[in-house]
């Protein structure tokens, strides 16, 4: 496994049939990247935007996602801040 490393530079990468375990993202601006069929498994983002951003065909098992920002973010079209009302409601939290 190679490692690279990027640090305070604005770089455009094209990450195809990658993978990229066990990989840190730190404060960075992910807009407009592709990722094609990459594997991030035990990788970990954080401080990162992903805003404006869509998933599309991912394997999301396991992913645990907390202290996030979730304005505007759905999933299958039905909005996450619903989501998780209604899991409260229901949970009685």
């Amino acid at each position: 496994m190679s490692l690279i490393q990027l640090e305070d530079k604005d770089y455009k990468i094209v990450a195809q049939d990658s993978k990229l375990r066990a990989s840190s993202f730190t404060d960075c601006l992910l807009s407009e990247v592709k990722f094609v069929d990459s594997n991030f498994q035990n990788s970990l983002f954080k401080e990162c935007s992903f805003k404006d951003t869509s998933f599309q065909e991912v394997d999301l098992s396991g992913v645990s996602i907390s202290d996030c920002e979730y304005q505007g973010m759905t999933i299958e079209g039905v909005p996450v801040r619903d989501l998780i009302t209604v899991y409260k409601e229901k949970m009685g939290l």
